[in-house]
């Protein structure tokens, strides 16, 4: 008896243990960033650019088949005068 459960403890355990990378990586996806574009040549900031934000999550096959890709967001946004842009928080999309 003491060996099932020490097998099924370990098996949960295993479960959960395979999710937990994925937890930040999707933390991080869906919080704000802001950032600075500047111009190689120059080493100036970049004023009224387009900058475009994407999120997505790959999803893997039950048992069999290819799975695919999910888009989470996809944000298009403008710098200022000063080069900085802001993507806000998708956690509420």
């Amino acid at each position: 008896m003491k060996r099932v459960l020490l097998f099924f403890v370990i098996v949960l355990f295993l479960i959960i243990a395979s999710c937990m990378p994925q937890i930040p990586a999707r933390m991080a996806t869906h919080m704000p960033k802001t950032g600075l574009v500047i111009d190689t040549e120059t080493g100036r900031p970049m004023p009224h650019v387009i900058v475009i934000a994407s999120g997505w999550s790959s999803q893997g096959g039950v048992l069999v088949g290819n799975g695919g890709y999910s888009t989470l967001y996809r944000i298009v946004t403008y710098t200022d005068d000063e080069g900085r842009y802001e993507i806000p928080s998708t956690w509420l999309d």
